[in-house]
């Protein structure tokens, strides 16, 4: 049997950590943080192992990556009988009600259970799973509630009605306090190991002899002497561990008065414990670490417990940055040595502790001292990739392998640029050093960009005639996702974010995983960033679309805390969508409360108050001080699609999600400066048909009949095979890549730079 649990994620806001555990080839996941997903297919993880999520709160920390994740079950498993099975506190089954809405088309299979009080949540043939609820109330009230399994159907997102219905029921919900549910796993008692060379020691015998003693009854040897099965087998082993959720002081109470530990705690007269808890993982935060009452209760379950803390920061720099997905940031390092002016993030950009093996032990140290931490030494901080292993008993303890398999990778990758950097010179590629301004960082990129001499590949590194115009149109575009409709190794989900102007930021769909794309490309800049997005705009209701809203308004809520201490005078940004969307946002945030201002607008509300702004909304005064028009054109994909046109200084960006062509958005995007569309396909097939999008060829003809001056292709199958794709390139039509950065200088260079992107990477 193999038992282990393995931390995803890391101590930064890019991701929060979730917890992975390994029964043979079963796996079952604590908490679902966003970016889980993604995690999973970069650690190599068979999705089609999972079948339980199991969650300590209904909070974003805890739940960013079920929208996503719930789309990519949808994806994967259309075929599948079996459900998938969520485990949670009060209210999981309402969350997971409204999430699923959102891929009802696939008709997702799912069943919810809510745990209310200490009971079992999980049994299996190796195992067991209970929970040990801890509160925020004041006093230990017993709760009247049982434990309750709840099996819904799909929800069909068309029909707002059903939505609207959820939300309306929730208004009359009570909640006068929050539950956070601690998981207490135990693996079934493993039998003692048999020493044999003890037993021949004392004359016992093989074959009857050792099976006797192994079925635990006595032998009697000849000389009498009787030998007792604990003579020669060790005791059987009770392995068990603790998962816990503290996120603030006031469950402190409920956590250190609760009777359900007792067993593991020492006692106060023999300094002895009932059973042992072999590891306690946490989700903590300095203010509980540092509270003294938290350190006592710590010390009670022995020297022998090891603790994890798995980190929840209250400042999004307080840790070292550190990229969790390192599949996609390799791929990055390889598009920078084609472009760093397009690419600006490379290998020099990594800053992963695994430089330094000393690292987690350092950290810790730190930490001891700046909370004055007084329990037992045997606590660690963890971080991604850490695994803990529990059986077989002799790989027993934390695993730190990781780090040298992560430095391995990372001196491959580095010979493989190398490798691809020779490729390219025998090609007749040539290194130019010319600097461009880094829209990331304002600093000079002193990186390599190449031009060529290869008649298919000549990257022209001089600007464009229209380069001064392009300006008052644009400050920066960057792709935070270009990917298919569920996140892979390389892409995240559809994100675009544009810097208007220096203090004006907006958005055109928010797939899952944006916040953290922002976070790794603007790194120490990202709170100016997220405070100056003032307009984030969905195309439609579908999760690859907007599945990374609810992370990212939380973040911008953060960022404006940390900024001027609370949220007074707080102005949220002017977020447009379909009304299921609004309708499911507000339906999440009720249920878990994260955010404190959600506003939504419809598409319809949008054109009404955008044109007319007869309420006098400073939200859309803004917007008009930066935008003369805004166009929403109705496209035909699912209900309330749009596409958009924004026109600044007479022109035009034209952006298209998931669509089929529009006669319409062709006509008023005439003459666009920059089209931006989606390509899901490449030809037309029964499967394009049915879900109405757009193939290469058709969006070519759009790009032809609209006489845009450059278009730029995203949210496109990795199914797509390079020759193909190489062969729609030109000069003027350029593949968007995850962490693309364009701006007018070097918009020129998409077309040229995708076809050596193609040429040299797009077979991994």
């Amino acid at each position: 049997m193999q038992f282990s649990v393995q931390i995803l994620g890391n101590c930064n806001e890019i991701t929060t950590s979730s917890l992975l555990l390994c029964v043979n080839k079963n796996r079952y996941l604590f908490n679902c943080s966003e970016g889980a997903y993604r995690l999973l297919i970069d650690n190599e993880i068979k999705f089609s192992t999972l079948n339980r999520v199991f969650l300590t709160q209904i909070n974003g920390e805890c739940g960013f990556g079920l929208c996503n994740f719930f789309t990519s079950l949808a994806y994967r498993n259309n075929s599948r009988n079996k459900k998938f099975m969520v485990h949670g506190p009060e209210d999981t089954s309402h969350l997971i009600k409204i999430v699923s809405t959102m891929t009802s088309q696939f008709k997702s299979k799912y069943q919810t259970f809510e745990h209310h009080t200490t009971k079992d949540a999980f049994k299996d043939k190796l195992f067991s799973i209970d929970t040990i609820a801890i509160t925020n109330k004041e006093q230990n009230e017993e709760s009247v509630k049982n434990t309750v399994c709840s099996d819904f159907g799909s929800y069909d997102f068309e029909k707002t009605t059903e939505l609207q219905q959820l939300y309306n029921s929730l208004k009359s919900c009570s909640k006068p306090y929050q539950i956070s549910l601690a998981y207490l796993v135990r693996i079934k008692e493993l039998k003692g190991k048999f020493n044999i060379v003890k037993a021949k020691k004392l004359g016992v015998k093989k074959n009857e002899q050792f099976a006797q003693l192994s079925k635990g009854k006595p032998i009697t040897l000849q000389n009498g002497e009787i030998i007792k099965p604990e003579d020669v087998i060790s005791p059987n082993i009770n392995i068990s561990f603790l998962i816990i959720d503290i996120p603030n002081k006031s469950f402190l109470n409920s956590l250190i008065h609760s009777d359900e530990f007792n067993d593991y705690q020492l006692t106060k007269n023999n300094n002895t414990q009932k059973k042992q808890l072999y590891t306690i993982f946490y989700w903590i935060n300095d203010e509980i670490l540092s509270d003294k009452r938290f350190q006592n209760w710590v010390i009670k379950f022995g020297p022998q417990t090891q603790h994890v803390f798995l980190y929840k920061q209250q400042n999004i720099f307080s840790l070292p940055f550190n990229i969790p997905f390192h599949s996609s940031f390799f791929y990055l390092s390889k598009c920078n040595l084609i472009n760093s002016i397009l690419f600006p993030i490379n290998l020099n950009n990594y800053e992963l502790f695994v430089k330094d093996p000393q690292y987690i032990e350092n950290f810790t140290e730190k930490k001891k001292k700046q909370l004055k931490i007084t329990f037992n030494d045997k606590y660690t901080f963890g971080t991604n990739q850490m695994k803990f292993h529990f059986v077989p008993i002799k790989l027993f303890g934390i695993d730190l392998s990781f780090q040298k398999k992560t430095r391995e990778r990372i001196n491959k990758e580095k010979n493989n640029l190398k490798r691809v950097s020779l490729k390219m010179n025998q090609n007749n590629i040539i290194l130019n050093n010319k600097d461009e301004k880094d829209g990331s960082t304002n600093k000079k990129n002193n990186n390599n960009n190449i031009t060529t001499n290869k008649k298919k590949n000549k990257i022209n590194l001089n600007n464009s005639s229209n380069e001064k115009t392009m300006e008052n149109l644009f400050t920066q575009i960057l792709f935070l996702g270009t990917g298919g409709g569920i996140q892979s190794k390389y892409r995240n989900t559809p994100g675009i974010f544009i810097k208007v102007t220096d203090d004006f930021n907006i958005m055109l769909d928010c797939g899952e995983g944006s916040f953290g794309q922002l976070m790794i490309f603007y790194k120490e800049n990202i709170n100016k960033i997220l405070l100056d997005l003032k307009f984030i705009w969905i195309s439609h209701i579908h999760g690859d679309h907007c599945n990374g809203l609810l992370k990212l308004l939380y973040m911008r809520e953060k960022a404006y805390k940390l900024k001027f201490g609370s949220l007074e005078n707080y102005q949220e940004p002017l977020i447009v969508g379909p009304t299921q969307l609004k309708l499911l946002i507000k339906g999440i945030n009720y249920i878990s409360q994260d955010l404190e201002f959600c506003k939504i607008y419809t598409h319809q509300q949008f054109d009404q108050y955008y044109n007319n702004n007869t309420q006098n909304i400073p939200k859309f005064e803004s917007l008009s001080d930066h935008f003369q028009k805004i166009i929403q054109i109705p496209v035909i994909h699912c209900a309330e699609a749009h596409a958009i046109i924004l026109i600044r200084n007479g022109m035009k960006i034209v952006y298209s999600g998931d669509c089929k062509p529009s006669q319409e958005l062709i006509k008023l995007g005439k003459g666009a400066e920059v089209l931006i569309h989606e390509t899901a396909f490449l030809s037309s097939d029964k499967n394009q048909k049915k879900k109405y999008h757009t193939t290469i060829f058709e969006t070519i003809e759009i790009f032809q009949q609209i006489e845009a001056h450059w278009l730029l292709l995203t949210h496109y199958s990795p199914k797509n095979k390079r020759n193909v794709i190489e062969s729609f390139l030109n000069s003027k039509i350029g593949f968007a890549f995850d962490l693309m950065s364009i701006t007018p200088k070097n918009i020129h260079q998409i077309g040229d730079t995708s076809k050596t992107i193609c040429e040299y990477l797009l077979e991994d």
